[in-house]
């Protein structure tokens, strides 16, 4: 079923280079999308990255494609190839938070919690 759905937006994925992962905080991406495939269950939450949305009721144990898109701060819900719902999604900065202010790498950020 999320390949169902994903099929449906026809949107381009790209897998992830773990070899070349980076070793230092990225800056806020500016342009793209990133496409999550997520079930909404039965409380009607979208979690991404800890961030729960409410979603329409017919969406209720369905399978869903969530696209991000980065320079208009839009999160669409797709349960097909029809666009859904469309939502405020702002991206957060991680230097926003003061706690993680000066940290340049990975290694530092895991480091506060562990």
């Amino acid at each position: 079923m999320p390949l169902i759905a994903l099929a449906a937006t026809k949107a381009q994925v790209r897998p992830t280079n773990h070899q070349a992962s980076p070793q230092h905080c990225l800056e806020k991406p500016k342009v793209g999308r990133y496409h999550l495939v997520h079930l909404i269950r039965s409380d009607l939450k979208l979690n991404i990255v800890g961030e729960r949305f409410p979603v329409p009721p017919k969406l209720k144990v369905e399978y869903v494609v969530a696209t991000i898109d980065i320079k208009d701060q839009k999160l669409k819900l797709f349960p097909d190839k029809t666009h859904v719902d469309e939502l405020v999604y702002k991206i957060r900065q991680l230097a926003m938070n003061p706690r993680y202010a000066g940290i340049k790498s990975v290694h530092e950020l895991t480091a506060l919690y562990t």
